[in-house]
């Protein structure tokens, strides 16, 4: 009898133990999180937006009449489109140069992004692209989808072969279809329809 209530009050020793263990750490953790919620970030700090470097000297486009639209484009979705487009191109830059090609998500879809992925090498290089002459020559009933023309695009490409830096400049003519994919305005398509040297 005499091992049993032993054995008794060990087991009881030990449920006390470790309940007295769990609220001490439960009481460690909640002091854990009230400290950092003193001491964090304020809402002010995490959620400031921060703008999109601008590397390559891309300015804002300038817009050409629209063609016969069947619905006309607001000012706040032609800025969206301008914004995106010119976007997508110091994306672009920014790949090229670093050869990661993780950020072109943000700015690239469908076929393009398979075609601009394809223009990082493993080598460094770059494509600087100013001059945004825009022109909306489709837009779509619900407003997802548009097609925009790329007027006279100043286009400074620049790769290094065995140390040497090597430049190309050209004036070029694109025309892109862009998708409202997720709340951003991504290019979906392109094609290159004229290139002066």
């Amino acid at each position: 009898m005499t091992s049993a209530r032993t054995a008794k009050r060990l087991i009881g020793l030990v449920v006390i133990a470790v309940l007295l263990a769990g609220t001490i750490a439960g009481v460690r953790r909640l002091g854990e999180v009230w400290r950092t919620t003193l001491t964090g970030s304020t809402p002010a700090d995490v959620f400031t937006p921060t703008d999109l470097v601008p590397v390559n000297g891309s300015e804002d486009p300038t817009w050409r009449t629209d063609g016969m639209l069947g619905r006309p484009l607001d000012p706040a979705t032609r800025a969206a489109i301008g914004t995106a487009w010119v976007e997508s191109w110091i994306r672009l830059d920014a790949a090229m140069r670093t050869t990661d090609t993780a950020d072109l998500r943000t700015s690239w879809s469908g076929s393009a992004l398979d075609q601009v992925t394809g223009m990082v090498d493993d080598v460094p290089s770059g494509m600087s692209v100013t001059g945004h002459d825009l022109e909306v020559v489709v837009f779509s009933a619900d407003g997802s989808i548009a097609e925009v023309v790329a007027h006279d695009l100043r286009v400074r490409r620049w790769h290094t072969v065995d140390g040497q830096r090597h430049e190309i400049a050209s004036v070029e003519r694109w025309r892109a279809v862009m998708r409202l994919l997720d709340g951003r305005w991504r290019v979906d398509v392109i094609r290159r329809d004229a290139v002066t040297p």
